[in-house]
């Protein structure tokens, strides 16, 4: 038994193989005893569950049952498809050790990280490139151009405006080589310690800017409370005998020499002012996204648009916003709820439970298609997780559009050979920052060139090169989740966090037509 047959029995217990892989597991199952106990064991355990479900489910319990009893019926079902599950879950794990008996245990996830970016706006990095939200070890930070917020672990934040060279220290201090920073420190971050060439400021719960470079020395202004000054490689019993008071400027140059300098608050962003340039860069956006719906809305390959935003008159409908105005094109929207969007105030759909999902249905087809949508992840709760799914597995040209919880991402056309639909998933990497984050997925099928590109936030990041092509027929289809239509056991692929924004067109974008949807649409 080796790995690949441990593949073959997941495949089989999810009703996920094709003939060609259900040929592969019969002639390992002959040849490995220890594959057919395995399997064995599945078997007799899936069986006990059903006669369990089945019980569960009998008419004569069903006719006799009050309300207390069929909560709890309910229950029992809800458990045993947790405990099917976890079953599954625990014989991958067994086959895992028995194929890798040295195997070290699995490490708990670990943070290095002692600060958190925020926000950031206009920021062009240097040789790291970081997003916000993603945690910061200690280490040198520059920022060329724009402007970003950094909260330390300990409650400390600074506003920094390039060019800055920081260096994170530890999640109460860091040291400024050159630039911009302001600080604001609440009480229980207090002894925050900012550092330059020239001087260490340790902060007393307070708010203060640094400026590094702009001339000569570190120019300290503080705005509230007040610091004490040490010099650079001091500790803190060695101080210079100063503290710089709310309202009061100085300029301390190397040798602790200090002098007055005038008070200049304007000269350090504040974060109010720093709000004010995130709202205006938001409106500008919406802006951007508005005419950008319009240039879609007139675009004649576009075959559906749908914004997200709760219609007050029908809110379980999603509509379609193309000219193909015909009522199969709104979506039914069944479980998911309304939340908030990308932007604050605009639209979205959350979609947690197992059930959550929007039907559709695209009656034509297509040579080729452009899928497009703005979405959060908020976990991997399946090994599938849909973006859009055909249903059924039978539909020649039925289009499946999901994310794996294993690092990819797949569009598989259904008619495909099978070789060709395993080709279609790509690597697709998901770092704990990007979990919660909105990004920006497109896929495109070009049927004339026989390819599929995958895109993340505008960028390419990968091609497929495909044998054949067949015409995309979405027909019914599904956002967020799946229905077999009754082709073997409903297995869950349900989506867990917000679809905001979704675009079909019936041709394939060029890699610049994507990179201007993603521009014209982001934050």
């Amino acid at each position: 038994m080796n790995e690949r047959h441990i593949q073959l029995v997941n495949g089989y217990c999810s009703e996920n193989l094709s003939d060609e892989e259900f040929a592969e597991l019969e002639q390992a199952l002959r040849a490995s005893p220890e594959l057919r106990r395995l399997l064995l064991e599945y078997r007799s355990l899936e069986s006990g569950l059903r006669a369990n479900a089945s019980m569960a489910n009998s008419p004569s319990l069903a006719a006799s049952a009050n309300c207390k009893q069929i909560k709890v019926v309910r229950r029992m079902r809800r458990e045993l498809l947790a405990m099917a599950a976890m079953i599954v879950a625990l014989l991958s794990g067994f086959a895992y050790v028995w194929l890798n008996p040295s195997a070290a245990p699995l490490e708990e996830a670990r943070d290095h990280g002692v600060a958190v970016l925020t926000r950031a706006l206009d920021a062009q990095w240097g040789t790291t490139d970081v997003h916000a939200g993603d945690s910061l070890p200690p280490g040198r930070l520059t920022l060329n151009v724009g402007l970003a917020e950094i909260e330390f672990y300990s409650g400390a934040s600074v506003i920094l405006e390039g060019p800055v060279d920081l260096e994170i220290v530890s999640e109460n201090a860091g040291i400024l080589h050159r630039g911009k920073l302001r600080a604001d420190v609440p009480t229980h971050a207090h002894g925050f310690t900012i550092a330059s060439a020239d001087v260490k400021l340790v902060d007393l719960g307070t708010s203060f800017g640094m400026d590094v470079g702009s001339g000569e020395g570190t120019h300290v202004q503080v705005f509230d409370g007040k610091v004490e000054v040490y010099e650079p490689e001091a500790n803190t019993a060695e101080r210079f005998g100063l503290e710089i008071n709310k309202g009061e400027s100085r300029l301390v140059e190397s040798g602790a020499e200090f002098s007055v300098v005038k008070s200049e608050s304007e000269a350090f962003l504040s974060p109010q002012e720093f709000d004010q340039r995130i709202q205006s860069r938001l409106d500008a956006g919406l802006e951007n996204w508005a005419k950008m719906k319009g240039r879609l809305i007139d675009d004649p390959r576009l075959v559906a648009l749908y914004d997200f935003e709760r219609n007050p008159v029908q809110p379980r409908r999603l509509l379609n916003l193309s000219e193909h105005q015909v009522p199969e094109l709104d979506g039914s929207v069944i479980g998911a709820k309304w939340s908030e969007g990308r932007w604050a105030g605009n639209g979205a759909l959350d979609f947690k439970g197992p059930g959550d999902r929007v039907r559709i249905r695209v009656s034509e087809t297509y040579e080729s298609v452009t899928l497009a949508t703005w979405v959060r992840v908020d976990g991997f709760d399946n090994y599938f997780n849909s973006l859009l799914l055909s249903e059924g597995r039978k539909r020649l040209g039925g289009v499946h559009w999901q994310l794996l919880n294993d690092g990819q991402i797949q569009f598989a056309v259904q008619g495909l050979p099978n070789l060709m639909r395993k080709a279609s998933k790509v690597k697709f990497e998901m770092q704990p920052a990007d979990f919660g984050r909105w990004m920006h997925l497109a896929a495109v099928y070009d049927g004339e060139q026989s390819r599929v590109r995958h895109y993340r936030n505008g960028e390419l990041i990968a091609e497929v090169v495909l044998e054949q092509c067949v015409p995309i027929a979405i027909g019914n289809a599904q956002i967020g989740n799946w229905n077999t239509q009754g082709e073997g056991s409903k297995r869950i692929r349900s989506f867990n966090g917000r679809f905001d924004d979704f675009v079909i067109l019936g041709a394939a974008l060029s890699e610049s037509e994507i990179r201007e949807l993603f521009q014209n649409s982001r934050l």
